[in-house]
């Protein structure tokens, strides 16, 4: 058999013959949200008064600074003194472990970063957390093979409660580098921002971001090389969007007349669906269909209804039309207002009894049990049955009375009334605490307020402005929203149920032996027991004396 040329190539040549793959095709990644279009028009947004500036920060020299940047707002590292590199990291504000993954960001779409580019997260998540909409500089590369903002190094600083574990690979803003073509080391430049530069990021989600200036300037001089770099501040503006930004699946979740009369519509592209809660559904389109289902089963169906103030059957809601989009209108049983909180995969979220109102098919919520001895299962109101969703994509959470929302970063500590909670991010620590902690137990509940439930960042909590009315037998009247803060003692509940049962035995008990029919003395012609009146060895209903 002839051999063709590439058969009597070795590896080595083959690979060297061959052209370049690429490994990622930016064409193919999940399209940004709400369109190409729409993230144009996000560069011009400050500038055409589409987007507010609702903070101005500054990054000292040889320092670094934390804040924050709420999901569908801007925010701005600016050169505002003189040319300044600095290191940029960022953080899923309700979940550090979820951060700015450097190396496939890198993979995903260049050494350096630009315009259009996105910072994405690491494993498992895997997801934009945030997307540059303007680079200023728009250096691109020179014939060195240099470019502007690289997601090579590996410089940090922590802020915010986080430590040394949470430091990672960065950003390097405004940092000009490359590697030499004869040896691949790794080279910097002096960088080319100049004062009025910036680089702009629009947030996907709730972001905690940290960034230092660097020591070494604008990085002309060679680390270790001598010399004393000039070292200047640098600028951040936060600015939030007056329109235009959608979440992925939340541009088809829209909450309508937000406050206490709440509803929410949700947009049903073809072949796509929810599931709800029973009764929840108040309006539809002719293609949608709905159909009763056991979530988890008939057990689970049990647990759902007779733990927990949900109905034993969930409602499916679902557009199976190939070519028309839908849409349906969805409300809780009672007021109340609606929060729609965009989960992902390893973080889930505790819902109180009632809380659940709908969400997306790829969110499950099943029935969870915490410790019926804890203080805080007993005494925060929520009750030991609650509800825990899991998985991607939006959830709707109803409240009795209007809902607040409050994001904690690591380390932050914050104090809910009892009977106030609707929902928390389940990893997050809790504990019950008098709500005065210098006045301690007397102030406390002379004040009025009693205990208050401790929450720990990082994480979300959800809370309501109104604990719900307990009826006359001390069950909770309405059906949505958190629990009340006489609801849920599991160990008053278990200590009126023994003495109930105790109480019970005693009345069966008398009533039983109260029954006797002793036998009279002249009905017994032997021996009396010291006169009195009974049969020494047997009785009337066959009971010995000894077994008394």
């Amino acid at each position: 058999m002839k051999m063709t040329s590439e058969q009597n190539l070795s590896r080595k040549e083959i690979t060297r013959q061959t052209k370049p793959i690429l490994c990622y095709a930016v064409e193919n990644l999940p399209s940004k949200k709400g369109g190409q279009d729409l993230y144009s028009s996000l560069r011009t947004a400050v500038k055409h008064g589409q987007a507010t500036l609702t903070q101005k920060l500054e990054i000292p020299a040889k320092d670094a600074l934390s804040w924050k940047v709420p999901a569908g707002h801007l925010w701005r590292i600016v050169c505002t003194h003189g040319p300044q590199v600095a290191d940029m990291n960022c953080w899923s504000l309700s979940n550090p472990e979820e951060r700015f993954y450097s190396s496939k960001t890198r993979q995903i779409h260049a050494t350096h970063l630009t315009t259009g580019d996105r910072l994405w997260s690491n494993m498992p998540y895997l997801r934009p957390l945030a997307t540059i909409t303007e680079d200023t500089i728009a250096y691109g590369f020179d014939e060195d093979g240099a470019g502007v903002h690289d997601v090579i190094g590996s410089r940090a600083a922590a802020r915010d409660g986080l430590t040394e574990m949470d430091v990672h690979d960065v950003l390097n803003v405004f940092m000009c580098t490359g590697f030499t073509r004869d040896t691949n080391q790794y080279f910097t430049k002096p960088s080319p921002v100049e004062v009025g530069d910036y680089i702009e990021f629009l947030a996907e989600t709730d972001l905690l971001v940290s960034a230092s200036t660097c020591p070494q300037g604008d990085v002309s001089l060679a680390c270790g090389g001598g010399g004393e770099p000039d070292v200047y501040p640098l600028g951040v503006e936060i600015y939030k969007l007056e329109t235009g930004w959608l979440d992925d699946r939340a541009n088809f979740w829209q909450v309508k007349n937000e406050g206490s009369f709440a509803s929410v519509c949700i947009t049903l592209p073809s072949n796509s669906g929810f599931h709800c809660e029973s009764d929840a559904v108040i309006t539809m389109s002719h293609n949608v269909d709905v159909r009763g289902s056991l979530s988890g089963g008939f057990l689970g169906g049990l647990a759902r209804a007779f733990l927990t103030r949900e109905s034993f059957f969930t409602t499916n809601v679902r557009n199976n039309s190939t070519n028309q989009s839908g849409d349906a209108l969805i409300a809780p049983t009672d007021p109340g207002g609606i929060a729609l909180h965009q989960l992902v995969h390893g973080m889930e979220v505790i819902l109180t009894s009632g809380a659940y109102l709908a969400a997306d098919e790829g969110v499950h919520v099943a029935s969870s049990v915490q410790s019926p001895f804890s203080l805080f299962g007993n005494y925060s109101g929520t009750g030991v049955f609650l509800l825990r969703a899991s998985g991607r994509g939006t959830l709707a959470i109803s409240a009795y009375g209007s809902m607040h929302k409050y994001v904690l970063s690591p380390g932050e500590k914050r104090n809910v009334d009892n009977g106030h909670l609707v929902a928390w991010t389940a990893s997050m620590k809790t504990s019950m605490k008098f709500a005065s902690a210098r006045a301690g137990i007397v102030g406390s509940m002379t004040s009025g307020e009693g205990l208050h439930c401790e929450f720990v960042g990082p994480g979300v909590v959800y809370i309501q402005s109104h604990k719900p009315s307990t009826g006359p037998e001390g069950g909770v009247r309405n059906r949505n929203g958190g629990g009340s803060s006489g609801g849920g003692n599991f160990i008053g509940a278990c200590i009126g149920l023994l003495i109930s049962i105790l109480v019970l035995l005693g009345v069966f008990f008398a009533i039983y032996f109260g029954s006797f029919d002793p036998v009279p003395v002249n009905d017994y012609d032997g021996e009396y027991n010291n006169g009195n009146g009974y049969r020494q060895q047997q009785y009337g209903r066959g009971y010995r004396q000894n077994e008394f």
